[in-house]
């Protein structure tokens, strides 16, 4: 992972508890699923969240 400056990690850390207090926020936004990627963790690409979520069960 990439450093971050001081300011984005207490944004993002902000962003992660929000996400934890708002369980519901995903099935009300469930398309968002489709739209996010993140970086597959053994290669350069990009996949989806739903793509990452199974890989880690």
């Amino acid at each position: 992972m990439s450093a971050i400056d001081p300011k984005q990690a207490e944004q993002e850390e902000l962003v992660a508890e929000w996400l934890r207090a708002t369980p519901g926020f995903f099935e009300r936004y469930a398309d968002l699923f489709n739209e996010i990627r993140i970086r597959y963790p053994h290669e350069d690409r990009a996949i989806s969240l739903q793509e990452r979520q199974m890989i880690v069960l």
